[in-house]
């Protein structure tokens, strides 16, 4: 467990130590550092920010920005520069936020698809969204109330 621990330490030192010498890189008009990596994959997960579309793969790196999105039975693990770690369960989106603490990414991550309808409140949206289309197929006037 402690040879682990110190790998880790080690590990995430020498992410931040290459982090920062890239982010001064990157100031002085080099190509923009990486935020992390893709450590793991299952099924199809896509990554995206407004140049290309790309499948996720391990050892992928992320940059700020890139929005990451996992497809039916899908799930990606991200490791961040700062060490973090935040696993994308399927049917889910996070757009990477270099700005943004690790919980607060966590918080982040959105539904997609299906998933994001099945997470609206039940109730009002959808009732009064369904009285407006029995209005309309029986060609009457439809009163909100």
């Amino acid at each position: 467990m402690k040879k682990t621990l110190q790998i880790s330490v080690a590990g995430c030192l020498l992410a931040l130590s290459l982090g920062a010498q890239a982010q001064g890189q990157a100031q002085n008009g080099a190509k923009k550092s990486a935020t992390g990596l893709v450590i793991s994959v299952i099924g199809l997960v896509t990554l995206s920010d407004e140049n290309e579309i790309r499948d996720a793969a391990v050892d992928a790196k992320l940059r700020h920005k890139v929005r990451v999105v996992t497809g039916a039975d899908s799930r990606v693990t991200l490791r961040l520069n700062d060490c973090c770690e935040v696993t994308i369960e399927e049917n889910e989106s996070l757009v990477i936020d270099d700005g943004l603490a690790c919980g607060v990414l966590w918080a982040h991550i959105s539904p997609t698809g299906q998933a994001a309808a099945a997470a609206t409140i039940p109730g009002a949206p959808v009732a009064a969204g369904a009285g407006i289309l029995a209005g309309l197929l029986q060609n009457r006037p439809v009163s909100r109330r």
